[in-house]
């Protein structure tokens, strides 16, 4: 469970491997990737640090502990994962997949899969994918997320893409990141806007963040 690619920004790896500590700001310090290290023997031991770089007692739980957590505790929550590489999907849906909430509810129906809508540019392409196909021959309603980037713009149709992912029954609203108002991203913001103010407009959600 951890936001970076680094280990840095969100742990005690520097002082934990003897070298200086990563800050944020300057970019200076020890930050290595979380792709490039095993979590067994040596994540797992490593102490997380808050926004202000204070070192805590609690270590870093992989996802399938935090679900487990969740389980016992009780808790009717959902859960955002925001991933930042590609490669970590599928691993965490098969990781998921036999785990529930405290009322036998699929992990992978609360835990939404907030990803780059580049990596998967159409449904199509989406439903291709192991995972997605063993979510939908299971009948399991992976709570999707798409994230358009500014840069998206000149790799793909962002608004074909937006269209079709709204008329699924999975996608449940996207992100549209902007830069600045009527820049790259502000069509797919407003047609959106439009959408809204459509009573029977035939989407499965008619909401987006900005960031």
């Amino acid at each position: 469970m951890i936001h970076d690619k680094g280990l840095g920004r969100e742990t005690d790896v520097g002082e934990h491997t003897g070298r200086a500590a990563y800050n944020p700001y300057t970019g200076l310090g020890y930050n290595p990737a979380v792709a490039d290290l095993n979590y067994t023997g040596f994540i797992e031991l490593l102490h997380l640090r808050d926004e202000a770089g204070r070192v805590h007692e609690e270590t870093v739980p992989t996802l399938p502990d935090m679900v487990e957590n969740i389980r016992k505790s009780g808790a009717n929550v959902v859960l955002q994962l925001d991933f930042k590489d590609k490669e970590a999907v599928e691993p965490a849906y098969w990781a998921l997949k036999n785990l529930t909430n405290a009322a036998g509810v699929p992990a992978n129906e609360w835990c939404i899969y907030k990803l780059q809508a580049a990596w998967w540019r159409t449904p199509k392409e989406l439903e291709a994918q192991a995972w997605m196909k063993d979510a939908l021959v299971n009948g399991v309603r992976i709570p999707y997320l798409p994230v358009y980037q500014p840069a998206d713009e000149v790799a793909f149709d962002t608004l074909a893409s937006l269209k079709a992912y709204m008329n699924t029954n999975y996608t449940i609203s996207a992100e549209i990141e902007l830069y600045s108002n009527d820049g790259p991203g502000q069509d797919l913001l407003d047609w959106v806007h439009a959408s809204q103010k459509q009573e029977d407009c035939g989407y499965t959600f008619s909401t987006s963040g900005v960031l």
